[in-house]
């Protein structure tokens, strides 16, 4: 009694979990982000993101990528002004969090309880642009693979050191989700999405003169600007050609969804009036034997098949042409045994046996172990016009006693 006791409590404590676990839900309705390059090769970033809580929530967490960079200098969290936007406020107008690092994320104590918050994140990441003789290089995703949340209206204000009208900046989207660069001006390079994805990223590639970055030390002694054009420019003409074939996949898929369509028309409502023609005699030979021979029995017996019904699979592939039926001479004990029957062969036999053997030569033999007084030798062939049984398959006692060994077959029976 104890122990029923113990698994209910169990039980409806599990339950009880998994519906608090229900109630609670987040969502981030829209991040904004600034970046600024800095001269020095720092990258100094600000960031809005607008949380939706349903339930009850401890805080957050933000996650810094390791790769491209020689690590955080700093990370702050506040709560900014109520309904502000990024660039009306600073730091200073806004309420500090407490921040816990733990390895590249961190988390942010701030309670939330079903309600709509924003927060503020600041952050600088030290020497994430390069600098080589001839170019300067931004190479960012501010959301990896890593990311585990979707995050909508997301746009990112990229700042460049100098005005990109003084020429010199070439600039690379790689992004699946949708998102675009909606707006060069000034000093700045704007990116925009409805959504990211969880799991997805989205990289920003730039290059500037190098003369933008006085106080950075070179990342490598060489020049890059014409190898990196070129990649970028190999790789843009492989997203514009997979976007061609996905366009032609697309219309094929249509193409293909309507064929399917039909047919699957053709076998709900025109098939089974064809087959009931079967009992009514309303249906002729040529469109008997037009018929797929497992689909007929498929039909006839509702949807379940029999162990016998192999044959008609055998003679399905038969009418599409992927093997051949032949008479063949029988075992030659078989001819010589007094017993053997002398009946033709029983196409419709209920108790038919069948043994398939692949031979050196490819082709596939189909033995009838019981009263059957020949073989069938089956290989691949070309497409036929039906699937009638071939009218020459009787043999009588007359013919088995003519018959030769064939020495292809030897003695199997």
């Amino acid at each position: 009694m104890v122990k029923k006791l113990y698994i209910l409590c169990f039980l409806f404590l599990i339950t009880l979990l998994a519906g608090c676990e229900e109630d609670r839900s987040f969502t981030i309705e829209q991040v904004n982000i600034r970046a600024q390059l800095m001269e020095d090769g720092d990258l100094y970033v600000e960031e809005l993101y607008s949380y939706h809580f349903t339930g009850e929530y401890n805080g957050t967490t933000r996650a810094i990528r390791t790769k491209g960079h020689d690590g955080v200098e700093f990370f702050e969290a506040y709560l900014p002004p109520p309904h502000t936007k990024l660039g009306d406020f600073t730091y200073h107008d806004a309420e500090r969090l407490k921040v816990e690092p733990s390895d590249n994320t961190y988390r942010i104590h701030t309670r939330s309880k079903d309600e709509v918050k924003q927060v503020y994140y600041r952050y600088r990441l030290d020497h994430a642009v390069s600098k080589y003789r001839d170019t300067g290089e931004f190479y960012w995703a501010f959301f990896d693979s890593d990311n585990e949340t979707d995050l909508n209206n997301l746009s990112i204000e990229i700042v460049l050191p100098q005005t990109i009208d003084s020429g010199g900046v070439n600039y690379y989207l790689h992004d699946r989700s949708g998102g675009l660069i909606a707006k060069v001006s000034d000093r700045s390079i704007h990116y925009e999405t409805e959504q990211l994805p969880a799991g997805q990223k989205s990289e920003i590639h730039l290059l500037f003169p190098a003369e933008w970055l006085p106080d950075s030390p070179l990342t490598a002694d060489e020049n890059r600007k014409v190898s990196v054009i070129a990649q970028e420019e190999k790789l843009q003409a492989r997203y514009a050609l997979r976007e061609e074939n996905l366009a032609q996949a697309e219309k094929l898929s249509s193409i293909a969804s309507g064929l399917i369509l039909l047919a699957i028309l053709y076998f709900a409502f025109l098939a089974p009036y064809k087959l009931a023609g079967l009992h009514r005699g309303h249906i002729t030979r040529d469109e008997l034997e037009g018929l797929d021979p497992l689909f007929v029995a498929y039909m006839h017996r509702k949807g379940k098949l029999k162990q016998k019904d192999i044959t008609a699979g055998l003679f399905s592939l038969y009418q599409k042409g992927w093997l051949e039926i032949s008479k063949i001479p029988a075992a030659i004990h078989y001819q010589q045994d007094p017993k053997a029957s002398n009946s033709p062969l029983p196409g419709t036999s209920a108790c038919l046996m069948i043994m398939s053997v692949i031979s050196s030569d490819g082709c596939v033999k189909i033995f009838r172990a019981e009263t059957v007084p020949s073989l069938w030798n089956l290989s691949p062939g070309r497409p036929r016009k039906s699937a009638a049984i071939p009218r020459s398959l009787k043999t009588t006692a007359k013919e088995r006693s003519g018959l030769k060994r064939d020495s292809r077959h030897g003695s199997r029976g």
